[in-house]
């Protein structure tokens, strides 16, 4: 069964940062993430300054800044990540979130 994933609500006013750390399992000890894009659906709600941040150990955490949207709609902000590795992230059951707009 699969876990609800929760909601991050915001008002249509407001600007800030949601994002995805990647661990092990996901990324091997000096993997790190190569490239990221941010998609999000339904159109509406604003991305802009989609990030890669780095830590002391790897680059593990895409963030992207959201703003706008409509109230009373829920989006789904999807992370699509490639690695040094090789290996690709996108799978909506676990590399995205629900933002709901009030």
């Amino acid at each position: 069964m699969a876990t609800e994933r929760p909601v991050i609500e915001k008002a249509v006013a407001e600007t800030f940062p949601i994002g995805l750390i990647y661990v092990s399992p996901d990324l091997a000890t000096g993997e790190t993430i190569s490239t990221a894009t941010v998609a999000v659906t339904p159109v509406g709600l604003t991305l802009s300054a989609v990030t890669i941040s780095t830590t002391t150990v790897a680059s593990d955490t895409v963030s992207a800044f959201i703003s706008a949207g409509t109230a009373a709609v829920e989006y789904e902000v999807l992370f699509q990540v490639k690695t040094s590795n090789g290996k690709t992230f996108n799978n909506p059951n676990k590399d995205a979130l629900r933002v709901r707009v009030i």
